[in-house]
């Protein structure tokens, strides 16, 4: 039998943040207005896990030491309008400074310290048949990281990789009432600091999480056609759309036999 009663979990969060945001227009020939934004962000969930053992009075409750998450993220965007008279255009450029730690009795995943990279383009334009937006989106990002073994050895790894992702919608109205639109997009994710570097065991989840420095890109291939139709009294849309993801990422449990 066990001879602990029900275990019962306590959590607090604490977080603390600074947003600027800004807007400024230009005089310049080729930028219409720049919108900046920049934040800092200081986050900290705790954990705590208490044992009430009912059978034997003498030991009481047998707690645990807390779990400490913390995420500590610096951010700055910017977004330069460079729109004509018949096109909507958009740069963004954006960078993040981020560190992930966990700290206490389910320290299950090394400190982690993250860059990241991103520039993204963004149009849209009226043609005589059809409307185009298109969006296409690069990221860079570094990641140091390491894992701890039980026999003490300590794996380090510093991990720097990009991926581009896009999507492409056209639409037309073939008459008053019907509209249609046909996209497609293909996205691309690179995997988090925890899903490469955990390593031990979250009492909370009840899993022993292991993650993979290995791990590439996931990427998710869509295409979508709809029709929208109004009048004044009724309205009807229809989807059709495929979806192929490839290196999909996830926590899966593993069978008795480890497989």
């Amino acid at each position: 039998g066990d001879d602990h009663g029900e275990e019962r979990i306590f959590s607090s969060t604490d977080s603390e943040s600074l947003t600027i945001k800004g807007s400024l227009n230009s005089s310049l020939s080729l930028i219409n207005k720049i919108d900046f934004n920049y934040r800092n962000s200081d986050y900290s969930l705790t954990e705590a896990h208490e044992e009430e053992d009912h059978g034997d009075d003498d030991h009481g409750d047998d707690d645990h030491a807390p779990t400490v998450f913390m995420n500590d993220a610096t951010e700055f965007s910017t977004i330069f309008d460079i729109s004509g008279d018949n096109t909507t255009q958009k740069i963004s450029l954006n960078f993040v400074d981020e560190e992930n730690s966990i700290v206490g009795e389910e320290a299950f995943m090394n400190p982690v310290k993250s860059d990241e990279f991103t520039v993204g383009y963004f149009l849209s334009k009226k043609f005589d048949l059809v409307s185009l937006d298109l969006g296409v989106r690069f990221d860079q990002i570094d990641r140091d990281g390491s894992v701890s073994h039980e026999d003490g050895d300590l794996d380090h790894y510093s991990i720097s990789d990009d991926v581009t992702s896009y999507a492409l919608s056209l639409g037309r109205s073939i008459n008053s009432n019907i509209d249609i639109n046909l996209g497609f997009a293909s996205v691309e994710r690179l995997p988090s600091a925890v899903e490469l570097f955990m390593n031990g065991p979250h009492m909370a989840t009840g899993r022993f999480e292991v993650g993979d420095p290995t791990l590439k890109s996931e990427t998710s291939e869509n295409i979508d056609l709809s029709f929208n139709y109004e009048t004044d009294n009724t309205y009807a849309f229809l989807s059709l759309y495929f979806n192929d993801v490839d290196n999909y990422i996830a926590l899966i449990d593993e069978d008795d036999h480890g497989d």
